[in-house]
């Protein structure tokens, strides 16, 4: 899947973060606490941690929004749309959050 999460900031700028950043970032952390230095269970924590993650869409706003910032996505943020300048940081806590299958989005433009 290609999923992101579309972020609307306080401009009206639309925005897409791939979902696998967030994802990442919790699977990192949660495997960094959980493994004791043993890299074969980093590795068994971060891959069960990160498809638990991609597939919750709840748990993928929560995360984002309450343990990351703006500059921990900003990297791989893709603008949609722009309107204005604005404080990215704030918009990223406080933003209206959605998850969305872009492989869906192409799809649906290519059939209409």
């Amino acid at each position: 899947m290609n999923k992101v999460i579309r972020i609307t900031m306080p401009d009206s700028s639309i925005w897409d973060i791939p979902v696998d950043v967030i994802a990442t970032h919790r699977a990192l952390f949660c495997a960094n606490m959980d493994s004791n230095g043993d890299e074969v269970l980093f590795r068994e924590i971060f891959r069960e941690e990160f498809d638990s993650i991609y597939q919750d869409d709840t748990e993928l706003i929560n995360w984002a929004q309450n343990y990351m910032s703006w500059n921990d996505v900003e990297h791989a943020a893709e603008r949609v749309d722009y309107v204005g300048d604005l404080d990215y940081d704030s918009g990223w806590k406080n933003g209206p959050m959605t998850v969305i299958d872009k492989d869906e989005i192409e799809e649906d433009n290519l059939e209409g």
